[in-house]
């Protein structure tokens, strides 16, 4: 639903589950533009308005 590159390599994911649960996941950008997961869990309210709408 939303994507944003932050500092430092990182790139934000936010997206429903296919249970319809909000998810934040954070991965690092490596210099052959793969990704890795390094952070996943229920999205907090921080990034809500990311999502648009509000």
């Amino acid at each position: 639903m939303a994507i944003d590159d932050l500092d430092d390599d990182l790139r934000l994911y936010l997206g429903p589950t296919v249970s319809g649960v909000l998810l934040e996941v954070i991965t690092i950008v490596r210099d052959d533009n793969s990704e890795l997961a390094i952070h996943a869990m229920t999205m907090r309210p921080t990034y809500r308005p990311l999502l648009g709408g509000e």
